[in-house]
């Protein structure tokens, strides 16, 4: 009996090691599995985020033949947009386009793209003003509403924008030196302190706080809204000639390193860097500044077919070679008048026309020569004489012999004749908004 139960208990014992081993094999077999899957899972997740960081860079890395960004002032004391402006940068021409939108501006959205920002915003009505945008949508979604707008008005998407406060606006002004522009007409306003700041007609330098005073203003310009924006035009003009003009590509870097600090954007300074070098690149030569297409009646109506092909166009240009005058500039006032079958408000039809002082009239003087300083010798001529001469500019389109004066109405210059031999006058429709008369200098009128 004894035997027997140590046969019994030598057979359970060796069963029960035998299932403990098993066990054991079981359990390491089962860990090494998932230890395997575990590292083998690890390695796979690490490929695909190293795939998704590959395509992300890749995505960084892939250009844009044209780059166009809205740009947007936001007024938070009226809760409205003031400022709007499209930029349109081509990388293969390095032709940089800032095409400026009137704040009174008024839009109307094509029906396609009503739809769809209706389905947003029910309060949106299908033609609108652009400053109004704050009232039909919240903040968070507000400057990819009004991108979406201009997208639309101008039939190009718009890849990104920019939005400044009237605070930020003077700051990114004031990363640069100060521009000496000048002051079109004498006046005054709050600054961001409340406190009252006066600017004196003439040339000047401003700091960024007094750009957005004299841009901030309407009623004190002859024109109104007309002059305002051609004033901005003309400041932008040259202060991005200094931003252009900068002395190597990593102070541009800085200069757009803190301009990005400043504002509201959905571009990163990453995508910015891969421009760099063409950005460096771009002359004032190929600065070129418009208004956008429209006609005004009491308000600025934006024509969005003219708008389209206007951008189209703007597209289609080969490198620009010469710098844009000002009085090259796109004009916001409207086209002139029928007055009667066949002809327009300013052309000959063969009745007495008023003289009209030109002394009671804002006048540029343009340099088409090569004779340095003739344009300001002439300037402080005329303004002895008692005209008020607001600009000297250089002029390169072509180079005349005799003055070319170029009014806006006829009957204006024929008082200048008597200053400059052989000159000749001609009714221009396309003069810049506040100005009544260029003077284009020839080389008959050195002095």
């Amino acid at each position: 009996m004894k035997k027997k139960n140590n046969v019994l208990g030598m057979f359970f014992g060796i069963f029960l090691k035998s299932f403990i081993i098993i066990i054991l094999l079981a359990v390491v077999g089962v860990g090494s599995y998932k230890i395997v899957k575990t590292i083998t899972m690890n390695k796979v997740n690490e490929e695909n985020k190293k795939a998704e960081k590959d395509d992300d860079k890749n995505k960084v890395e892939e250009k844009k033949d044209v780059i166009i960004t809205a740009l947007y002032c936001d007024d938070v004391a009226t809760n409205t947009l003031d400022y709007f402006m499209i930029n349109i940068f081509n990388t293969n021409t390095e032709n940089m386009d800032y095409i400026a939108i009137p704040s009174d501006a008024k839009v109307k959205l094509s029906d396609e793209a009503y739809q769809t920002m209706k389905a947003e915003s029910s309060l949106l009505p299908q033609e609108f003003y652009l400053r109004d945008l704050p009232s039909y949508y919240e903040e968070d979604k507000l400057y990819d509403a009004a991108t979406k707008v201009l997208s639309d008005v101008i039939g190009q998407e718009i890849t990104y924008y920019e939005a400044f406060t009237k605070e930020n606006l003077a700051a990114t002004i004031n990363l640069m030196d100060k521009v000496q522009f000048d002051v079109p007409v004498a006046m005054e306003f709050l600054d961001s302190n409340g406190i009252s700041t006066q600017l004196q007609q003439g040339l000047q330098e401003l700091s960024g706080e007094q750009v957005v005073g004299m841009l901030s203003q309407v009623d004190v310009y002859p024109n109104k809204e007309d002059e305002r924006i051609a004033t901005q035009n003309d400041y932008f003009a040259k202060y991005f000639d200094k931003v252009y003009n900068q002395d190597s590509s990593s102070s541009m870097l800085q200069y757009f390193s803190n301009y990005y600090e400043q504002i509201k954007t959905n571009r990163s300074i990453d995508d910015v860097k891969q421009y760099l070098d063409q950005y460096f690149r771009v002359r004032i030569e190929q600065v070129y500044f418009y208004v956008i297409a429209g006609a005004r009646n009491t308000d600025y109506i934006v024509n969005a077919e003219q708008a389209k092909s206007q951008v189209s166009t703007l597209l289609s240009q080969g490198a620009y070679e010469e710098s844009q005058q000002f009085a090259m500039m796109s004009s916001t006032q409207a086209p002139s008048s029928q007055t009667s079958e066949g002809e327009t408000e300013g052309e000959n039809t063969g009745e007495d026309v008023e003289e009209v002082s030109s002394k009671k009239l804002k006048v540029g003087i343009y340099n088409s020569t090569r004779i340095t300083g003739l344009a300001k010798r002439w300037k402080a001529k005329l303004e002895k004489d008692g005209f008020k001469i607001s600009c000297t500019e250089t002029y390169r389109k072509d180079a005349f012999k005799n003055a070319h004066i170029w009014v806006s109405k006829e009957g204006m210059g024929e008082d200048l004749k008597e200053y400059f031999k052989g000159a000749e006058i001609e009714v221009k429709k396309d003069m810049p908004s506040g100005y009544d008369i260029i003077i284009v200098l020839g080389t008959d009128d050195k002095m």
